[in-house]
C-alpha cells in the first residue's frame, strides 16, 4: 500500500465528536408512573400540577428526551476489568475476574415551553420519586420500588458527516443516579442553564439495526427537528 492509497482509507474523515443523539426510553408503566401528581412533585389538580405544569407538559419532555432532542453532550461507554493476582513459581501475574462500567454522565438542555413552564427538571424528579417516594415532603413513605417498575435502556447514537449513523450503543437498566443542582446567578446574563445528570446502567452493549424511535438525520443535535432554525453544536439547523 503507498501513501496515496493509504490516505483514501480515510476519505470519509474521521468520526466527529458533535454528531449524535442520546434517546432515553420510557415504557408506559413507567411514564404513567412519572405522570402521575405525587411522582411530579405537586399534587394534581384537573392535570395541573404545582407551577402551572400540566401533564401534556410532561408528556411532551418524555418525547423530547425519547427522540434525543434534549441532550447537548454525554460520554461514550467505558469497560475496565477487575483484577485478582495469581502467584506461582515467584511470578504474579494479574487476572479479570468482574467487569466494571462508569456511570453515563449526560447534560440536558432546559427549553422552556410556550406558557413558560420548564418540563425537563420536573421529569428528572418525577424519575427520582418513582425510585423513592418523597414528593410529599415529610408525609412521604419514602418507600424504595421493585428496581424494575423505574429502569429503562438508553440508546446513543453517533453519526458521521453525511448524517448515517456509524455506531450505536445501548445502556440496559438504566435510572438516574445522580441529578445534580444547576448553579443559577443574575452575573450571567446570556448563558442556558444546563442540567447534569448521571445515569448508573447494568451493561451496554453495540447494537445494529433501527433506532427505537426513528433518528431526524438532517438534524442532529439539541433541538434539531423544531426546523426553526435554532442553532445547534453542528449549526443552524433548518428542515
Amino acid at each position: 500500500m503507498n501513501i496515496n492509497q493509504f490516505l483514501g482509507t480515510f476519505q470519509n474523515g474521521f468520526q466527529p465528536s458533535n454528531r449524535f443523539i442520546l434517546q432515553v426510553m420510557f415504557s408506559p408503566d413507567l411514564a404513567d408512573r412519572m405522570i402521575n401528581g405525587n411522582a411530579a412533585t405537586g399534587e394534581s389538580s384537573g392535570g395541573v400540577f404545582r407551577g402551572g405544569v400540566t401533564r401534556a407538559n410532561i408528556e411532551q419532555a418524555l418525547d423530547w428526551m425519547q427522540r434525543g432532542l434534549l441532550c447537548e453532550k454525554t460520554r461514550l461507554p467505558d469497560r475496565a476489568f477487575d483484577q485478582v493476582p495469581l502467584t506461582q513459581y515467584g511470578v504474579t501475574e494479574n487476572f479479570p475476574y468482574k467487569t466494571d462500567y462508569t456511570a453515563l454522565d449526560s447534560t440536558f438542555l432546559l427549553p422552556l415551553l410556550t406558557d413558560g413552564t420548564n418540563p425537563v427538571l420536573r421529569v428528572f424528579n418525577a424519575w427520582q420519586n418513582v425510585i423513592q417516594d418523597i414528593g410529599g415532603g415529610m408525609s412521604s413513605t419514602r418507600d424504595l420500588s421493585w428496581p424494575d417498575s423505574y429502569r429503562t435502556d438508553i440508546f446513543l447514537t453517533m453519526f458521521d458527516y453525511r448524517g448515517q449513523p456509524s455506531v450505536a450503543y445501548r445502556f440496559e437498566k438504566a435510572y438516574p443516579k445522580t441529578v445534580e443542582s444547576v448553579l443559577i446567578t443574575w452575573s450571567d446574563q446570556s448563558e442556558m442553564s444546563e442540567l447534569s445528570v448521571t445515569f448508573a446502567f447494568t451493561c451496554w452493549s453495540i447494537i445494529t439495526g433501527a433506532s427505537p424511535l426513528p433518528i431526524p438525520t438532517e438534524a442532529l443535535g439539541p433541538f434539531g427537528v423544531f426546523g426553526i432554525g435554532i442553532p445547534t453544536p453542528i449549526g443552524v439547523v433548518r428542515i
